[in-house]
């Protein structure tokens, strides 16, 4: 088995941090530091698991080059949703939850994911106006984006990176 970005147990994983975050934000519009920080080690911890217990023995060139890929789509994931932070779009929580979820996905995934996490955010935002609007209520302040994100990389995964049969 790949213990790399696009593993089953990379993809696991990542599912569970994502629902965590996603019931997290839509009870308190808020992704929890350590949730994060927990997503970043296990995403590490997956491919430097894999290289260093590969069956001829350790591989420390395997695991140096095993961290390249989580760190670049931490840094993509993250850096792509930085403008909507920096606009007032979305919460810095938002912005490290799609960090860690490239930590996961690598830089390749993490691009896709960002791209399907905006195509889904726009709309849901849009979904909830309409729905608040046919009921006479105000718009929101603030609108969960954990679910989008969740969304976002769920898509990228199966449009990207899912076996085929």
């Amino acid at each position: 088995m790949d213990d790399g970005p696009g593993s089953l147990a990379a993809w696991g994983a990542l599912g569970l941090f994502l629902a965590l975050a996603v019931g997290s934000d839509l009870r308190s519009r808020r992704v929890p530091n350590g949730l994060v920080a927990a997503g970043l080690a296990v995403a590490l911890a997956i491919p430097l698991a894999g290289a260093l217990g590969a069956a001829d023995g350790p591989s420390w060139r395997l695991a140096a080059t095993s961290v390249a890929p989580w760190a670049a789509g931490l840094v993509l994931g993250g850096l792509l949703l930085l403008p909507g932070y920096a606009l007032g779009g979305m919460a810095a929580g938002d912005v490290k939850l799609m960090a860690m979820a490239g930590a996961f996905l690598g830089p390749g995934l993490a691009t896709a994911a960002v791209l399907y996490t905006c195509l889904v955010g726009g709309a849901l935002a849009l979904a909830v106006l309409a729905w608040r609007r046919a009921r006479g209520r105000p718009a929101p302040t603030h609108q969960a984006y954990a679910p989008a994100i969740a969304l976002g990389c769920l898509a990228a995964v199966w449009a990207h990176a899912a076996p085929r049969g």
